[in-house]
């Protein structure tokens, strides 16, 4: 059984309940105390510790005890043999290596684990004659699960270590890491500091005096109620198996953080900050990462070239001054809230930073970000959890990873031009095999299919993908994830490789440079009522909102394509509304389009300043102007007919 599985951890779990024993298969698993932390032999588990049981003498004749004592001895000694592997000729050999030997110690310490648990349980029926050995196999049960995070910890070092220049104890024996290997942990002592709070975590920074810097702790989340709420939308994003009893789900989110920058750092990606496992003050489980540079997507204007930038300059402007073009220039608050609200508003929109995404160095490392959310089957890969900078972007909050999704199959035909409704029903559609298929991040994100996450790919890119094998996979996730979770990974992986190695050669670049990263950043669905971003780079500059100036008359007819809620579109609407006297919304959303790019002219040609062309009247002028433009296209279009 995996690690993430439901097993019994203590003594006292197995000795409690009807009978003295449970089914302990059905228990939600238990969060180690720090006390049991540091009490934990580093050991490998050895038959002298069942010959110095309680009462061992009485029952060591037994036919069960006997058979306990050859499986230990048996455990050990593989225990014994196993090592890291040898430095290779390529990083990437070596890290294939390491994660199928990781894979192999897993194998033994869960069947080890699984059987003590199972002689535990059968020692509680036999009665008190057996009560000492029963307890140190529960004991040693224990033990083992705690000591497979001391494994995965060695196999992060590794990792960290090889992709970092630093040294690696190739050959080493595991029995000797084991011994030395240490978590990040808590003490009373710790100082926390609040950094943000999401929908089911709150993250803080601390520093880690390991690495000499200051890290974002994440607590974990074990098990999560099923009562409604964001809870429930995580899970049945992640599509996660419900429980037997139907109320609690195997989350164990700090596992899945580990498990996502294992696999980044597997991959070779770089798309996600570094994560280790550590422990809290009160033991239970936590993620602790690097501090992501930068700002996330959502607090960012992007742009692409002097003309891009003028114009995102131009939608701060807008929303830095909304009061006065809703509400006209003499506009008074009504309350100290609403005075409030406004400040807090124009203080997050100050603080906006802009960033020239057009270099191959940042495109690279959106296909990194694709390539990793569609192996890990992220499911919450909003504007919200990607960081950015000029180097490129990197993604935060990765506990919603490792749904039982399938990664989206090539799409058939034409694309571009579907309807929205045409499109999302590829999202749902049988594939050959007549199996389900579901795009990743089917949630108004990034929509990553194949042939528009990639249509062209570099060589380098491509080889990182397929030199990374199967089984290495398998192996770097065992004890962080359930087995299915694990399979369904390997799974995608697998699709993915195909997918790249069916490339025809005139898909395949020396370099980044090579690929038109203005036509891939403009990949992107727009269909009535809907919008759909293509690729983790169309994600990122649709925040510059660039499609707005660049809409033809069919997309301008399109007044829905405007999101809920107020942004730079919806403001310019009311305020063409107040100035032209219009009620209809989508009457004022078409003279909006014309507007806001006879603006984005003025602000092209050496700046505009909204605030005083609102005063002068200048902005007016321009309204009208708009107005008169729709009018003239709507004479047009009739005298056609």
């Amino acid at each position: 059984m995996g690690y993430g599985e439901r097993l019994s951890e203590t003594v006292n779990e197995i000795t409690t309940g009807e009978n003295g024993a449970r089914n302990v298969e059905d228990e939600p698993r238990r969060e180690i105390t720090v006390a049991q932390l540091r009490g934990m032999n580093r050991g490998i588990l050895n038959s002298g510790v069942v010959e110095n049981a309680p009462d061992y003498k009485k029952v060591r004749g037994s036919a069960s005890v006997k058979s306990l004592i050859r499986h230990i001895d048996n455990y050990e000694a593989a225990m014994k043999r196993m090592r890291i592997p040898q430095q290779t000729s390529t990083e990437q050999e070596f890290m294939n290596e390491m994660a199928q030997v990781n894979g192999e110690v897993f194998a033994y310490m869960q069947e080890m684990q699984s059987y003590l648990i199972r002689k535990a349980q059968g020692y509680a029926k036999k009665g008190k004659k057996y009560a000492g050995v029963m307890g140190v196999c529960a004991a040693a049960a224990t033990n083992i699960r705690t000591q497979m995070d001391w494994v995965n910890k060695i196999q992060e070092n590794c990792f960290y270590a090889l992709r970092k220049g630093l040294g690696v104890p190739y050959g080493a024996k595991y029995e000797d890491l084991m011994k030395t290997v240490n978590f990040y942990q808590e003490t009373e002592d710790t100082e926390r500091n609040f950094l943000g709070q999401g929908g089911i975590n709150t993250v803080y920074t601390v520093a880690d005096a390991e690495r000499g810097e200051t890290r974002v702790l994440k607590e974990g989340h074990m098990n999560m109620k099923m009562s409604g709420g964001t809870g429930d939308s995580v899970y049945e994003r992640i599509r996660m198996k419900k429980p037997s009893n139907g109320t609690t789900h195997t989350m164990n989110t700090a596992h899945r953080d580990v498990a996502v920058s294992m696999i980044d750092k597997l991959f070779n990606l770089n798309a996600v900050v570094d994560t280790s496992m550590a422990r809290t003050k009160s033991g239970n489980q936590a993620s602790l990462m690097d501090k992501a540079r930068g700002k996330e997507v959502n607090n960012t204007y992007s742009y692409m070239d002097e003309k891009g930038k003028s114009r995102a300059e131009l939608l701060q402007q807008i929303i830095l001054n909304r009061v006065y073009l809703q509400n006209g220039l003499d506009y008074q608050f009504k309350n100290k809230k609403e005075a409030d609200d406004e400040m807090k508003n124009r203080k997050d929109t100050e603080s906006r930073q802009f960033v020239n995404i057009n270099s191959s160095q940042f495109l690279e490392s959106t296909y990194n970000l694709a390539a990793l959310d569609i192996i890990v089957g992220h499911v919450d890969r909003h504007a919200g959890n990607i960081m950015m900078t000029e180097a490129g972007v990197k993604g935060i909050d990765n506990d919603s990873a490792f749904s039982l999704r399938k990664a989206g199959h090539i799409l058939g035909g034409e694309t571009k031009n579907m309807t929205a409704q045409q499109f999302k029903s590829i999202t749902k559609q049988d594939n050959a095999e007549g199996e389900s298929v579901e795009v990743i991040n089917a949630q108004g994100q990034a929509e990553l299919f194949f042939d528009k996450a990639f249509p062209v790919v570099t060589e380098g890119f491509r080889n990182k993908i397929l030199d990374v094998s199967l089984s290495a996979v398998e192996g770097t996730l065992k004890g962080l994830i359930m087995d299915d979770e694990i399979q369904a990974c390997v799974n995608r992986v697998e699709t993915l490789q195909k997918y790249l190695k069916s490339l025809p050669d005139d898909k395949i670049v020396g370099s980044f440079e090579e690929i038109d990263r203005e036509n891939y950043a403009n990949e992107r669905q727009v269909t009535t009522g809907n919008m759909f971003n293509t690729n983790i780079m169309s994600q990122v500059r649709s925040v510059g909102k660039e499609i707005y100036f660049e809409l033809d008359k069919e997309d301008i007819k399109q007044a829905s394509i405007i999101p809920s809620g107020y942004n730079e579109l919806t403001i310019m609407r009311d305020f063409v509304k107040r100035i032209l006297g219009i009620s209809s919304n989508n009457e004022a959303m078409s003279i909006v389009f014309h507007l806001m790019k006879i603006m984005a002219k003025e602000a092209e040609n050496g700046g505009f300043n909204v605030l005083h062309a609102l005063k002068s009247g200048q902005l007016s002028a321009m309204c009208k102007m708009a107005e008169n433009e729709v009018i003239w296209e709507k004479e047009k279009q009739a005298k056609e007919k």
